[in-house]
């Protein structure tokens, strides 16, 4: 059972855009046997800097794994982006709208990412005014269409 968990968390990966290169090390990981560990792996990309000169941006990915309760299966909690060691957001994993490596350094970079989240069926939105005080809460089925405006405060 242990190699069918090994083997899904380096699907998971690829599937991620690490492809195969963390193999070695999640293996290592893994035999080990820790109720956590992290892997991290760096990546440049290509990209149009403010001045308009074509440059690189350094990322670093810090990815999280967890034990679940089934003894030493482990799971992709979540992973720590940093781009050029300035901006940084941590994306939780398992919910079903995971992020790829590539789409969480457009995300940093304030690029847009097309994705098709995955809501749980009821959830609450609160609304807050420019001073940041908590106005209306509703529940909203999410078959529902939410509405056009935010409520009156």
């Amino acid at each position: 059972m242990e190699n069918n968990n090994l083997e899904f968390l380096k699907k998971n990966l690829k599937f991620l855009g690490f492809g195969t290169s963390l193999n070695a090390a999640l293996e290592a990981k893994v035999s080990e046997r820790q109720e956590l560990f992290k892997i991290g792996v760096s990546a440049d990309f290509s990209a149009r800097q403010k001045d308009g000169s074509l440059g690189k941006d350094k990322v670093n990915y810090e990815l999280n794994f967890l034990r679940s309760s089934k003894p030493y299966h482990y799971f992709l909690d979540s992973v720590k982006v940093t781009l050029n060691d300035q901006i940084q957001n941590t994306f939780s994993y398992g919910k079903g709208n995971d992020v790829t490596a590539k789409e969480a350094y457009n995300l940093l970079r304030g690029a847009s990412v097309l994705k098709k989240a995955i809501l749980i069926d009821k959830f609450t939105l609160s609304f807050i005014d420019d001073a940041g005080i908590r106005g209306k809460e509703m529940i909203v089925s999410s078959t529902e269409e939410l509405p056009r405006s935010s409520p009156k405060m």
